[in-house]
């Protein structure tokens, strides 16, 4: 076989790849936007774990231990 019968063999599929990964991104984008994004805020705000010890800052229990659970200063 040619070897660059090959290239363009592989080109065509990397193309077609491509393709349909973008199909899919777009499909993804349209779902989100059908959802509507004061559904998502409204679900994650209302978690347990948003409650701060700093006095209504608003950042959940979770992200305010986060630099000593990963070594940070």
């Amino acid at each position: 076989m040619n070897r660059n019968m090959l290239m363009v063999g592989i080109l065509i599929v990397l193309v077609l790849v491509a393709t349909v990964q973008a199909v899919q991104l777009t499909n993804i984008k349209s779902d989100i936007k059908n959802l509507g994004a004061g559904t998502l805020v409204k679900k994650t705000s209302s978690s347990p774990s948003t409650s701060s010890a700093s006095g209504g800052a608003g950042v959940p229990t979770n992200l305010q231990n986060l630099p000593g659970m990963v070594g940070g200063c």
